[in-house]
């Protein structure tokens, strides 16, 4: 069962990446699967360190498998929490 990190906002977010630190918790847009892979559950755009890149609603994220030339599943588990409850 995926584990749920957003509220149920449909507004596009973006988030600012400063050298690999996110300044939101992009995190809240994702659901995160058991088998390490990620489900955009809101629109988000995300400025990472190799481009702009956007992902919409329902798309999965598989760990190892670039999305728009970055392994943003990976990246994903490395980004910080903004509530360690989650």
């Amino acid at each position: 069962m995926p584990t749920r990190l957003n509220s149920l906002c449909k507004e596009p977010m973006v988030v600012i990446v400063a050298d690999a630190v996110a300044v939101q918790d992009v995190r809240n847009s994702f659901w995160r699967n058991e088998d390490g892979s990620w489900i955009c559950i809101d629109p988000v755009t995300i400025d990472h360190p190799k481009g702009r890149v956007q992902v919409s609603p329902g798309t999965t994220i598989r760990p190892g498998v670039p999305f728009m030339g970055v392994d943003l599943a990976s990246w994903l588990d490395q980004q910080p929490v903004s509530d360690p409850n989650l």
